[in-house]
């Protein structure tokens, strides 16, 4: 996963269990929205329920943040981020 030159966080647009987000790149859940994976941005399955530390990535630029804090770890390896530039 590639690392961030500065730190970055993903806006949450509505109360905790509604699952609304505006990431940077602009993509929001009626886009193309995010979904839960590891720690590299690989999907996985949903987990039961957000808890800290779980991750989610962007499914338009490959940022993987925390699905509670929206803090940007990075963007995995096998994103689009050179496409949206």
């Amino acid at each position: 996963m590639k690392k961030l030159d500065q730190p970055e966080t993903i806006k949450f647009t509505g109360p905790d269990d509604t699952g609304g987000f505006l990431c940077i790149c602009g993509n929001d859940p009626e886009g193309q929205g995010a979904f839960p994976c590891d720690s590299e941005g690989r999907y996985i399955e949903p987990p039961p329920s957000i808890e800290p530390g779980n991750q989610f990535r962007c499914d338009r630029c490959g940022r993987v943040f925390d699905g509670l804090t929206g803090e940007v770890f990075g963007i995995a390896d096998d994103s689009n981020e050179a496409e949206l530039a």
